[in-house]
């Protein structure tokens, strides 16, 4: 079994024992995020791409809530999604999903016995975290494309679907019809035009249509 000291992020790590803080639930609160930051650079992931968003949505969560997450429940989460759909009407079943699952990876973490954040709140604050993403209150993946529907209907109107090609008849094919080899230099001389086959010449008029004989 792996204790809470052997791994990063633990409760233990992020909060000095034998302090009474001035005003113990933010503390509590931005030692868990520090803690998940840690918890995340040691499994090597990015800070930009997906550290930083990660910590924004749950700080965005818990301003919208107006709570801790040791006090979060499902119903919070349900209204956090509805705000967004009514307030953005743009907002996508995809973006739904990557807030469902950023969420759900931070419950998680807190409520995960290793990093004893449970047994703190429940010394602290009298509650514990709890997972508040389930089957029954998150996106199931049901459609391929979970983009905007005006944008797929757009692109479906743009597709011109697969392209047919013409068949070229190889050598062993009895329909193959003989066809010429087609000089493709022809096109780069300038064309030359027969010149007009030579007339006969008129004869040479001697001054007299008619000959006279001497008799």
């Amino acid at each position: 079994m792996v204790k809470a000291a052997d791994l990063a992020g633990a409760a233990h790590l992020m909060l000095v024992d034998g302090i009474s803080y001035l005003d113990p639930e933010p503390a509590v609160f931005e030692a868990m995020l520090e803690g998940w930051t840690k918890q995340q650079r040691a499994r090597f992931l990015k800070w930009e791409g997906t550290i930083k968003p990660q910590l924004s949505l749950v700080r965005r969560f818990a301003e919208f809530s107006n709570q801790y997450p040791w006090q979060w429940q499902p119903a919070e989460f349900e209204a956090f999604i509805d705000h967004l759909r009514t307030k953005t009407p743009t907002f996508t079943v995809s973006s739904g999903r990557n807030y469902q699952n950023h969420l759900r990876l931070f419950c998680e973490y807190i409520t995960d016995p290793r990093y004893d954040w449970m047994s703190v709140c429940q010394e602290r604050f009298g509650q514990v975290p709890v997972q508040i993403l389930h089957e029954w209150n998150t996106v199931t993946h049901v459609s391929e494309y979970e983009g905007d529907p005006s944008r797929e209907a757009a692109d479906l109107r743009r597709d011109p679907g697969p392209v047919r090609r013409r068949r070229r008849p190889g050598r062993g094919d009895p329909k193959a019809r003989p066809q010429g080899r087609v000089d493709r230099d022809a096109r780069l001389r300038p064309a030359v035009r027969p010149s007009a086959a030579p007339s006969s010449p008129s004869p040479r008029w001697t001054g007299s249509s008619t000959t006279s004989t001497t008799t």
